[in-house]
């Protein structure tokens, strides 16, 4: 029987396949959740564990209805918040579990984020940061690189760590880490929600 404290924490950005992820737990019957806990008008993931952060007991008890983790970014307009950040904090809270690093070329990346809902991230971004809009590629591009610094050096040599670039591995190659934890067919993977430049998903 699998420890309820064994999670699958995917700490990459949004537009690095979290959906496809979230879609793969769900079809091998993981309990998953992306982005906001039961659909558009629920509260925010992110939001709630930030609201929580300082609070082992609260923080757990919240977690704990989920096994799957993706797509932890979240907040309203001026407010934007990536809830990867606390992957030291997941990992202290629950030290048995697998932990992905969902990543993809940067450059694609930044073109997907651009082009996600017509370009509406901008705008957001831009009030969050105090950047003008055309700063923000590029606040996205160190915040990324510095994000994935911290997570290699973290993680250093740790078996239950995966660098996945979603453009670059196969399938099998995430679900042979999971394993024997967690059963997961490869055939069970898609690339969903695909903008027009895109070649990841969100």
């Amino acid at each position: 029987m699998l420890d309820p404290d064994t999670k699958i924490f995917f700490i990459g950005f949004n537009r690095t396949a979290t959906i496809s992820l979230h879609l793969l737990m769900q079809k091998a019957r993981i309990r998953s959740v992306h982005w906001r806990e039961n659909g558009p008008d629920s509260p925010n993931v992110a939001r709630e564990i930030d609201h929580r952060i300082s609070d082992d007991r609260a923080l757990r008890a919240y977690m704990g209805q989920w096994t799957a983790f993706s797509d932890l970014s979240g907040g309203l307009p001026g407010q934007s918040l990536d809830g990867n950040r606390h992957f030291r904090r997941f990992d202290q809270l629950f030290p048995r579990s697998y932990f992905v690093l969902n990543d993809r070329d940067t450059e694609a990346w930044i073109r997907s984020r651009t082009a996600f809902q017509n370009g509406a991230l901008i705008p957001e971004h831009a009030e969050h940061l105090g950047v003008s809009e055309s700063r923000v590629p590029d606040v996205w591009r160190a915040l990324k690189e510095q994000h994935t610094a911290d997570v290699l050096e973290y993680f250093q040599g740790r078996k239950q760590f995966l660098h996945f670039r979603i453009d670059a591995d196969p399938p099998d190659v995430l679900t042979s880490f999971l394993w024997p934890s967690f059963v997961i067919s490869p055939r069970w993977w898609r690339h969903s929600n695909q903008t027009v430049v895109d070649n990841g998903g969100s």
